[in-house]
């Protein structure tokens, strides 16, 4: 089932209560769900997996490639080079890669391959967000490195910080060497799609405040 309604989440949260030991449920949700998770964690009552938990391994991937009708270690490497282990981007390139095989094409078998990957993010994920979340997250795809006051610079807006929880709460960033960053696969998509759906005066003000904000980064370090 899915869960679309604050009354629909709590009426779960009642059921789970009531089920009690040894009953489990299982949920997966691109957000953190509306209840009481810390008490949950604290009481031990939950087990959590974060999409890092979730990543496929190269002989995972190796083996969904396999699963498509290629056995080739060589293009399975690659696949997770470009989807940093992540699930639906390895399906997505693997089913891309066993159809150039079929249709006879000798090109490279994942040319092509990011056009299923963006319209899978966007219509799953992008397009699903509130308006201004979107704007935010086209906006600051641009930045190598995401804060509060990098963000405010880039989209010249004051409130980056709440966006930025916003944005962890649905998984979009990850926190890679102490700074928080889109992951590559994520990034690159959000930058098509900044490309496509900014007007170019607006794209090129972002580039420049960009270019402001990294070259501080730079005078710093």
């Amino acid at each position: 089932h899915h869960v679309h309604t604050g009354d629909a989440t709590y009426f779960l949260l009642g059921a789970i209560d009531a089920l009690g030991n040894p009953n489990r449920v299982v949920a997966a949700s691109r957000a953190q769900p509306p209840i009481d998770m810390p008490q949950r964690r604290v009481k031990r009552q939950v087990i959590e997996l974060a999409p890092t938990d979730l990543r496929l391994d190269q002989s995972q991937v190796a083996a969904v490639l396999q699963a498509s009708g290629i056995a080739d270690a060589e293009l399975a490497a690659r696949i997770h080079r470009r989807s940093g282990g992540w699930a639906a981007a390895c399906v997505l390139l693997s089913a891309h890669a066993a159809a150039m095989q079929r249709e006879g094409r000798d090109n490279d078998p994942l040319v092509g391959g990011e056009i299923d990957i963006d319209r899978f993010v966007c219509e799953e994920i992008l397009d699903r967000l509130p308006e201004a979340l979107q704007r935010f997250v086209l906006e600051t795809s641009l930045l190598d490195e995401l804060d509060a006051h990098r963000c405010d610079a880039v989209t010249g807006r004051p409130g980056s910080a709440a966006m930025l929880r916003e944005v962890r709460q649905v998984g979009l960033i990850e926190l890679n060497e102490n700074s928080w960053r889109y992951p590559e696969h994520i990034r690159d998509v959000l930058r098509r799609a900044l490309d496509e759906r900014v007007p170019a005066a607006e794209r090129l003000a972002l580039a420049r405040r960009t270019a402001d904000v990294s070259g501080r980064d730079r005078a710093i370090g």
